[in-house]
């Protein structure tokens, strides 16, 4: 594994995977923490520089980022540990904030407060400062590395050194100390310390209780305790856990995040758990189901499907989650991991936008992407804004104009119909298949609404152009989870009267028919099985 300048790495030592998770122009990246929601805040010590990680830890083959804004506006530098403080032993308004050790131009720890910036994090000083020394009389003070203890109170590693610098004064030289250095223990005035939790030795079922815990720390070392478990023993005693959780906790969401990361660290898949925190309340649980999706993507079946859901997401956190993941496909998903890039397109979020071009920037560098990219930006020129492409008939009736108008605005949805097949219905030579005068609209409507409802995937001949995945064409996405009886009735009415087309208008009540006979079916339909139940003409 090879890089240039310095990176963050990332090691899964359950699967051997080892890759470049942050490419960039860093110095020393010497800090790396995680918020209570999984979100990374890296540091690059030297110029004291903290970045909002995932915006900039999608994957790139080759190369480094581009230069991203820091998340704070740090008062000094350098920079050589950070932290986040969680632990009940401090004030409530003192819970998550960052903590930054500087070592020269001030000698002691910032506090800064994170809040939401969009879709991503932001943080702003807190004065005073959690400690400072009086230099001239403490000059060798040099903070430089702090953690929670289990009682809740805070200890503070002092590197405690005259000379600090690796090019100003020579490593030999007889001023540098090498035999000593300072811990310093940390408590709040009045407030009682906390119990420590029993960890090491405890059994299973009282370890995965410990995820409900507010300090981060007690629940990092119950998930490395519970590492030295059998998997198949803790997995069990997780899912049980989870089952019986009391849905009305105010929790309940981060706790069953929880149990989705036990799964992840275990290297155990679990699509049910996985679907479930997908559709969590809490958009920060939803963030962090992507990420999981991410790294899963090879196992989950659907993963595709499920990131273009996520890609047009109402949260912004969850929407750059998407395209970030949409960085790490490749061979025939490239053209699918464009239009799931290509939903957040124009986002005028700072850190959605950011990650969209960096993710472009990889999908476009494959071969198939770069093929793709050139049809898919002639496709977007093409179109006219405001063009109207129907109704065809003049005197549609009150009901289908009703549902004309509603799967007008069905069909121009992000990462829907106009995704693919674009918005003047001729899609892209070769890739997608356009949708005027298609003889797969005419006849059966049942057809259509199978496609619909559950998706469509297979080598395709249509109107002199070859589709399908030896072309790089992905699945089209099946909508039964996404639309309604009447959108999906609705979209196919839209099709059906514009584009040149004057067909019949579909109705829910033969959507519903289908939905109910297929129900059983969890994979799209291939061309030659859809076609031997409705042939072509029929």
């Amino acid at each position: 594994m090879r890089n240039t300048d310095g990176a963050i790495f990332r090691f899964e030592p359950r699967t051997g995977r080892f890759f470049r998770h942050v490419p960039y122009g860093f110095a020393n990246p010497h800090g790396r923490v995680f918020d209570r929601w999984g979100n990374d805040i890296i540091t690059d010590a030297t110029g004291n520089a903290n970045y909002f990680g995932p915006a900039f830890s999608g994957h790139l083959d080759r190369g480094a980022h581009a230069g991203m804004k820091e998340f704070w506006q740090r008062p000094s530098r350098p920079c050589p540990g950070t932290a986040i403080l969680s632990s009940r032993h401090f004030p409530d308004d003192w819970q998550g904030l960052f903590l930054n050790a500087n070592v020269i131009g001030f000698q002691g720890i910032f506090r800064a407060r994170i809040s939401e910036d969009g879709s991503g994090l932001k943080a702003e000083t807190v004065e005073p400062a959690l400690l400072q020394t009086d230099v001239p009389k403490n000059p060798n003070f040099r903070p430089s590395g702090m953690a929670v203890a289990p009682d809740g109170s805070i200890y503070v590693m002092d590197w405690a050194q005259m000379l600090i610098g690796h090019l100003q004064h020579h490593l030999r030289d007889p001023n540098r100390d090498h035999q000593h250095g300072r811990i310093y223990r940390l408590t709040y005035p009045g407030r009682p310390l906390l119990k420590p939790k029993k960890i090491h030795g405890e059994p299973i079922p009282a370890l995965v209780e410990l995820l409900k815990e507010h300090e981060d720390d007690v629940r990092l070392r119950a998930k490395i305790e519970l590492d030295t478990h059998d998997s198949a023993e803790v997995i069990a005693a997780v899912q049980k856990w989870e089952k019986a959780l009391d849905r009305t906790a105010p929790e309940y969401e981060h706790h069953r995040l929880e149990a989705l990361w036990v799964h992840q660290w275990h290297n155990v898949v679990n699509l049910d758990l996985l679907q479930a925190v997908f559709q969590s309340p809490e958009p920060r649980a939803r963030a962090q189901a992507v990420r999981v999706l991410c790294y899963w993507r090879d196992r989950v079946p659907n993963a595709l499907d499920l990131l273009a859901v996520a890609a047009t997401d109402t949260a912004p956190r969850v929407r750059l989650e998407a395209v970030r993941a949409a960085s790490f496909f490749r061979g025939a998903d490239t053209l699918r991991a464009l239009e799931i890039a290509n939903a957040v397109a124009g986002d005028k979020d700072y850190y959605i936008d950011y990650c969209y071009k960096e993710t472009m920037k990889q999908l476009v560098s494959l071969p198939e992407g770069a093929q793709a990219n050139d049809a898919l930006l002639q496709a977007r020129l093409r179109v006219k804004p405001g063009t109207s492409y129907g109704p065809t008939r003049k005197d549609l009736s009150a009901e289908d104009m009703k549902l004309y108008t509603l799967g007008k605005e069905v069909f121009a949805r992000e990462a829907h119909c106009a995704t693919c097949h674009q918005a003047d219905g001729k899609g892209i030579d070769g890739i997608y298949p356009g949708l005027v005068k298609s003889e797969w609209l005419a006849g059966d409507p049942h057809r259509a609404i199978k496609i619909v409802l559950r998706g469509l995937y297979g080598p395709l001949e249509f109107q002199g152009q070859t589709y399908g995945p030896e072309k790089g064409t992905p699945p089209m996405t099946g909508f039964a989870a996404l639309l309604k009886d009447e959108e999906v009735a609705a979209v196919l009415t839209y099709v059906n009267q514009s584009f040149g087309n004057d067909l019949p208008a579909v109705q829910p009540s033969e959507v519903a028919k289908v939905r109910a006979a297929t129900k059983d079916r969890a994979l799209f339909y291939m061309v030659d099985e859809i076609l031997k139940e409705h042939p072509l003409g029929q």
